[in-house]
């Protein structure tokens, strides 16, 4: 399947909790383009920045005109598997675990459904899971992103043609 725009998300949090971040790259290969964001949160867990990041890229998503393939790359199981099984049964559950307990994240978690049920009306999405620090540059980027950002810095984000942001980062991303 011929993908029309493939995301990386990446969430991190120093010390975990701690100052976290996330990042995202989206490529639109519609238009050739390359978008980077992510963002900074004084107190949070690894697994919420994972969640911000794919947060980020659903509402990028449900702004787009045109219907398309997209996948998504991430290296949380946690997320992955949180959209694609528990989910279901947290809602019919009242955002409950099947131990009884409340859902951690639980207002994340109903950001990102409402989002994904809108989405999946007009996109085909497919989550992939990669592994983290293994030498994709997607993943490997977005990485560096969220960890900017958890270390409150100002990462300047690219958004222009992928051609030129594969020179700047001396990288090529997969087709």
């Amino acid at each position: 399947m011929s993908h029309t725009i493939v995301i990386y998300t990446d969430g991190s949090a120093l010390s975990n909790p701690g100052p976290g971040g996330w990042g995202y790259l989206i490529w639109n290969k519609i238009e050739n383009k390359i978008i980077e964001g992510g963002g900074y949160q004084d107190h949070a867990t690894n697994n919420q920045m994972e969640l911000k990041a794919l947060l980020d890229v659903f509402k990028y998503i449900n702004k787009l005109k045109t219907s398309g393939d997209i996948v998504i790359h991430l290296d949380s199981d946690y997320v992955r598997n949180g959209i694609t099984t528990w989910i279901h049964n947290w809602k019919k559950n009242g955002w409950k675990t099947v131990n009884k307990k409340q859902v951690l994240n639980k207002e994340i978690w109903i950001d990102i459904d409402k989002y994904f049920e809108k989405i999946k009306e007009k996109h085909k999405i497919k989550l992939v899971r990669v592994d983290g620090h293994s030498g994709n540059a997607g993943n490997d980027i977005v990485d560096e992103i969220a960890k900017e950002y958890a270390l409150n810095k100002k990462y300047k984000c690219f958004n222009g043609s992928k051609d030129d942001f594969e020179k700047l980062k001396g990288i090529t991303l997969a087709k």
